[in-house]
C-alpha cells in the first residue's frame, strides 16, 4: 500500500468515529452489525443495530440533540430520554413523560404557595412555609403553611377583632377574640364609659347647672318631674327628655327609645321597619333578630354580614383572599370563581 493510500485510509477512519454534530442530517441507515452504526453518517454514541436499523439501545431513548443547546456547534447527536429532545423528534412519539422545562410544570393550586421543578421529564413541586395571602382578619388566627403544603391555622394575638366600641378593650385569647369594658367613667368620644357604652354623662357632675343626669343622658330639669309638657310627648320622655319606652306617645322617630314612632306610638324594633334600631347595625340588617348586613352596610361582628366578612365596621364584598367561605367558594377561599381548587 502505498503512502498516499495508507493517508486516505486513516483520515478516512478519523472521520467515521467522530460523533455528528446537531446540525448533521441522521440518516438510519441500514446495518449488519452494530459496529456498523458508528461508521459516517451514522455515528451516535449508544446505538446499535436491531433489525437491521441503527437505533438506541435504550428503546426509549432517541436520537437528537440536546434541545437547549440545539445552536450550539459543539452539541452532539447522541441518544438522549425524550424529555431532553425537541418536540416531534423521531421516536418520540407517545413518550411518557411531564415536561422538559419547570415552566412546564404549573404550580399546584393550593392556597399554599409552591414552585415548580422539572426533573427526568417529571413535574415537582417544593411548597414553601409561611403566612398564607387568605387571611380573615379580626379571628386572632393566622393561617400558614408549613413547608409541606398543609395550611395550619396558629394563634395570632396581634390579629384582634375591633368592635367598634371606644368602651371596650379589643384582645385576643386562646379562644378567638374577646371585648372587654372599660371601667365606668372612662372618657370616651362622646362622654364617659357605662357599662361597655359610651354616654353622655353618669352623673350630675357631668352635666350642667341648669341639666340633670336622666339614663346617661344630660336633660333639662322638667324632665324627671313626672309631668308631662315642655316639648315631652309623654311623661318625661321624648322631646328634650330622653327617648320614650315602646308604647308611649311620640311625634318623631327620635322621641322612642326603639327609633320607631308609627301612629304616634313608639313601636317595638322590627327586622322591615326601615330603622337601624334594636340591635342592628345597619337598616334591618345584622345584630342579633334581623338578616345579615350585604357589603357596604355597617356592622360589628363578622356575623353581621352575609359576607362573613366585617372589616373597619363595615361589611366587606367577598374575595378569594378573605379568609372566609362565601360568595360561589366550595370551600374558604377555593373553588367557585378562585384560582385555587379546593383540596
Amino acid at each position: 500500500m502505498s503512502f498516499r493510500m495508507f493517508a486516505s485510509a486513516v483520515v478516512t477512519a478519523m472521520w467515521f468515529t467522530i460523533p455528528l454534530a446537531c446540525d448533521s442530517p441522521y440518516v438510519y441507515l441500514n446495518c449488519d452489525v452494530s459496529q456498523d452504526c458508528h461508521t459516517g453518517a451514522q455515528n451516535v454514541p449508544g446505538t446499535v443495530c436491531v433489525e437491521d436499523v441503527c437505533k438506541c439501545q435504550d428503546p426509549t431513548y432517541a436520537i437528537c440533540c440536546d434541545f437547549r443547546r440545539a445552536d450550539d456547534p459543539d452539541c452532539k447527536l447522541v441518544c438522549r430520554p425524550c424529555w431532553e429532545c425537541a418536540e416531534g423528534t423521531r421516536g418520540c412519539e407517545g413518550a411518557d413523560f411531564d415536561c422538559r422545562l419547570p415552566s412546564d410544570c404549573p404550580p399546584v393550586p393550593t392556597t399554599c404557595p409552591n414552585v415548580s421543578s422539572c426533573a427526568a421529564g417529571r413535574c415537582g413541586h417544593t411548597f414553601q412555609a409561611g403566612t398564607t395571602e387568605s387571611q380573615k382578619v379580626g379571628d386572632c388566627t393566622r393561617r400558614r403553611c408549613d413547608g409541606n403544603g398543609v395550611l395550619e391555622h396558629v394563634i395570632d394575638f396581634t390579629d384582634m377583632h375591633d368592635d367598634g366600641n371606644d368602651c371596650t378593650v379589643d384582645q385576643c385569647d386562646e379562644t378567638g377574640p374577646t371585648h372587654t369594658a372599660h371601667p365606668d367613667g372612662t372618657r370616651c368620644r362622646d362622654g364617659y364609659c357605662a357599662r361597655g357604652k359610651c354616654v353622655e354623662c353618669i352623673g350630675q357632675a357631668d352635666c350642667s347647672d341648669s341639666e340633670v343626669c336622666d339614663q346617661n343622658a344630660c336633660v333639662p330639669g322638667h324632665c324627671v318631674d313626672n309631668r308631662p309638657g315642655d316639648g315631652e310627648t309623654d311623661t318625661d320622655c321624648g322631646g328634650p327628655c330622653v327617648p320614650c319606652a315602646d308604647g308611649q306617645r311620640c311625634q318623631v322617630d327620635a322621641d322612642c327609645s326603639s327609633g320607631a314612632c308609627k301612629s304616634e306610638r313608639c313601636a317595638a324594633p322590627t327586622a322591615s321597619d326601615g330603622r337601624a334600631n334594636g340591635s342592628e347595625t345597619d337598616v334591618d340588617c345584622g345584630g342579633r333578630d334581623a338578616p345579615a348586613c350585604s357589603g357596604g352596610e355597617r356592622c360589628a361582628y363578622q356575623r353581621d354580614c352575609t359576607s362573613g366578612v366585617c372589616i373597619g365596621n363595615v361589611c366587606r364584598a367577598p374575595t378569594c383572599t378573605d379568609g372566609t367561605q362565601n360568595g360561589q367558594e366550595t370551600g374558604i377561599d377555593c373553588g367557585g370563581a378562585c384560582p385555587v381548587a379546593c383540596e
